[in-house]
């Protein structure tokens, strides 16, 4: 016959062994709840950087296409100015040649007291290769009566070498007076052209033309000009 002492042993051990199956049961779901709550919460937060990301790279393109269209538009006036100033720079360069023309048909139609044959100051401009100086020499009738020219023009380049003075004569420099001297032919100027080489070590000083008509009448005219060169020819047009 059970007692009452062990009837209430028995029930607290019953007692106690469904307290410890109710920890031992409580402990993994409580985990299991939190671990769930905070997954939940970290899985919003991410979509929530996710979805902020998504916005910022969206702004992101909207900049980057803004600024290449800037980028575009600064290429473009740049390269626009660029070529206003090439052709700013070639329209003050072609005024610069038009004075120059200018210039030289006013000296050509001024007459002043010059009268008769008139032998105009030589450009000279270094040509393509060392040594090598390219030349216009302009002789003009200055008359009232413009009767056609003919006769010839010898020319002379005087300078130093090997500290001597020394001069050669412009067949010795240039084809264009290889037969010793160029044929004048013109009714009111004529203008002569080309290459000479200038033999080396020596320095020219001073160029020295002279004319020599047959017709209209016989005559002879000189000039010495100091040997100086210039950055171009001057463009007379075609």
């Amino acid at each position: 016959m059970i007692t009452r002492h062990a009837r209430a042993s028995r029930a607290l051990r019953h007692w106690f062994f469904a307290l410890v199956v109710a920890l031992v049961t409580a402990l993994p779901v409580g985990f299991f709840i939190g671990e769930y709550t905070a997954f939940t919460k970290v899985e919003s937060s991410i979509a929530g950087y996710v979805s902020r990301i998504a916005e910022l790279q969206g702004a992101l393109d909207v900049a980057l296409d803004e600024l290449a269209v800037q980028r575009t538009h600064s290429e473009v006036d740049g390269r626009a100015l660029a070529m206003l100033r090439e052709q700013m720079a070639s329209e003050r360069e072609r005024m610069a040649e038009l004075e120059e023309s200018m210039g030289l048909f006013r000296s050509m139609l001024s007459s002043g007291n010059t009268k008769g044959l008139y032998l105009h100051k030589p450009e000279l401009v270094p040509g393509g290769a060392p040594r090598r100086i390219a030349f216009r020499i302009i002789v003009q009738q200055k008359e009232r009566d413009f009767d056609t020219v003919e006769g010839d023009l010898s020319v002379e380049v005087h300078g130093r070498r090997n500290n001597e003075d020394t001069g050669y004569s412009m067949s010795e420099l240039s084809e264009v007076f290889k037969d010793g001297a160029a044929a004048l032919h013109f009714r009111y100027f004529q203008s002569i052209e080309g290459e000479m080489l200038v033999p080396a070590g020596f320095v020219p000083t001073e160029i020295v033309l002279v004319a020599r008509t047959r017709k209209p009448v016989k005559t002879q005219v000189r000039a010495v000009y100091p040997w100086e060169l210039q950055e171009r020819l001057i463009n007379v047009g075609e």
